[in-house]
């Protein structure tokens, strides 16, 4: 698709969200084509700044926390890696990061080639393995439907007894998706951290909802 289009797909996913999923529970997806330009540019630098630390080592914090050393991860929506990199300076992990671009999954193969990287578009494609631990940092949102990914998560990726690591920022439509998130899932910990710049994000640590 050209970039015009690109564009206004993304507008309209948006317009949707803000008019209509942010009150069901939707997330707002971005094309790959987007993601790919701004994996191409410096877009997502900042998330390597100190003033986003702390919801980064709370992610860590929860897994030392809440598993047993040397547990696997599931990282849906790396990145770049800025994740891998906190939990690569407290010790070696067991770290599997996928990612629906493949700018993002080469800059974290060459940055950090002891981890396993992947080029997925989850909402579409199977991922091979069941992890102890799966996380959504900052990423679950951009998911459509954000409980169905969830429940794919389950069926597919996640060992028996496995923990969900899922931080969201404070944005309309979120508590909508929490809400719906923990009719499925029982919260252990849930804290919220705001930085110097009023950045508010809330990250919890969540396993299957016994019936």
């Amino acid at each position: 698709m050209s970039n015009v289009v690109v564009r206004a797909v993304n507008k309209l996913n948006h317009l949707f969200f803000k008019t209509v999923g942010k009150h069901i529970g939707m997330g707002s997806p971005v094309s790959k084509s987007t993601w790919e330009q701004q994996y191409s540019s410096d877009v997502w630098d900042y998330l390597e700044n100190p003033d986003e630390a702390e919801h980064y080592e709370c992610i860590v914090e929860f897994y030392k926390k809440y598993t047993s050393l040397n547990a696997s991860i599931l990282d849906i929506g790396s990145g770049k890696g800025v994740l891998y990199s906190y939990f690569k300076k407290w010790q070696p992990v067991s770290f599997f990061g996928i990612d629906i671009s493949d700018n993002a999954v080469k800059a974290a193969a060459k940055q950090f080639p002891e981890a396993k990287w992947e080029t997925v578009n989850y909402d579409n494609q199977y991922v091979d393995g069941k992890f102890d631990v799966v996380i959504f940092n900052e990423t679950l949102y951009y998911f459509t439907r954000p409980v169905k990914t969830i429940k794919k998560c389950l069926d597919e990726n996640m060992k028996s007894n496995g923990l969900f690591i899922i931080s969201m920022c404070e944005y309309e439509g979120h508590d909508k998706i929490w809400k719906d998130l923990e009719k499925v899932l029982t919260v252990k910990e849930e804290r919220t951290i705001t930085n110097s710049k009023g950045q508010t994000w809330v990250t919890k640590a969540l396993v299957l909802k016994l019936l």
